[in-house]
């Protein structure tokens, strides 16, 4: 038998066709939209202070005093009022109302409900911001169906739970933009100084907001292990639990959080680019009042697990004596 092996054939170059495809592009400002979240550069466009002293280590386990919470522009000038404050009815209510600031008597912005029991997260509302960049809405703006327009963002409420895996200190929720991500820095992130710009601040002091998940991946759809961060609560070092700081925020986020409801829609946009821009506003104002309402939430979360500290050192002293 021959153990002679044939020459391949000669392999004969030919030029590359360029495409025939008659798809049009996509618009160049829904680009970032449809490509892969990766990390990016966090680069805070906006400043929120939240003022609360937090619950000393060395203290009682009982529920803090119902102060209010504000939350002031960092930018606003001296003696300006409160951008946002955060009321509670007494001490022993974990219900939290987010108002506006410069008028108390305004409707409630936000609203997070805590239930008693396992597996019953705390809920967040946003009243009047459920139609926010909805497909409904989208596609009846493309259609120019004014009508059915009209009564797909018509004020509603929007109603999410704030989710947490059993031992972990990572908080999920979904929102009319996406799905969003409360976590601590990893080790690698409490050395580098991208996420949370300031002096005197430390990693273990940092809260990190992240979205996660697209509009198009639907409110069960998974969320991918990185997400561009949105948001950075920075406090200083030796922060107690549930203190305060400067929430930094990337408000450019939500503008992707448009052109994805518009893309999904079937259509290259809204009618106009005026249109575009009030939908580009709107989604700026519904992220900031997400990251204000949920950090405060986050805020609560330290306190109780402060709390649960104390009383099992409490316990243990008691059943030891």
């Amino acid at each position: 038998m021959s153990t002679a092996t044939e020459a391949p054939p000669l392999y004969t170059p030919t030029a590359r066709r360029p495409s025939t495809s008659s798809t049009p592009s996509l618009p160049a400002y829904s680009s970032p939209a449809i490509a892969r979240q990766q990390q990016q550069p966090f680069t805070p466009t906006t400043t929120l202070r939240i003022i609360t002293p937090g619950k000393p280590t060395i203290s009682l386990p009982g529920p803090p005093a119902p102060h209010p919470i504000p939350v002031h522009d960092a930018a606003a000038p001296p003696g300006a009022p409160a951008k946002y404050i955060s009321l509670r009815a007494t001490r022993r209510s974990g219900t939290a109302t987010l108002i506006p600031g410069h008028d108390t008597s305004a409707a409630v912005l936000a609203t997070t409900s805590y239930r008693f029991g396992p597996r019953r997260p705390p809920t967040l509302t946003l009243h009047g911001h459920g139609a926010l960049s909805s497909r409904e809405a989208a596609r009846a703006r493309v259609g120019r169906r004014e009508a059915d327009a009209e009564a797909a963002t018509a004020a509603r409420d929007f109603a999410t739970e704030l989710t947490a895996p059993a031992l972990s200190r990572t908080t999920t929720l979904d929102t009319p933009l996406g799905r969003f991500r409360w976590r601590y820095p990893s080790r690698a992130e409490k050395t580098d100084g991208d996420h949370g710009q300031g002096e005197g601040h430390d990693g273990r002091s940092r809260l990190l907001l992240e979205r996660v998940a697209s509009l198009a991946a639907g409110k069960g759809g998974r969320a991918g292990g990185a997400g561009r961060i949105v948001g950075c609560l920075v406090r200083g070092r030796g922060a107690a639990a549930g203190e305060g700081g400067d929430l930094q925020l990337d408000l450019a986020a939500a503008d992707e959080a448009v052109a994805e409801a518009l893309l999904s829609a079937g259509g290259a946009g809204a009618t106009d680019e005026k249109e575009r821009e009030k939908e580009k506003m709107a989604a700026r104002d519904v992220l900031e009042l997400v990251a204000v309402a949920s950090c405060i939430a986050m805020l609560k979360r330290e306190v109780d697990r402060l709390r649960l500290r104390q009383g099992l050192v409490l316990a243990g002293a008691a059943g030891g004596s």
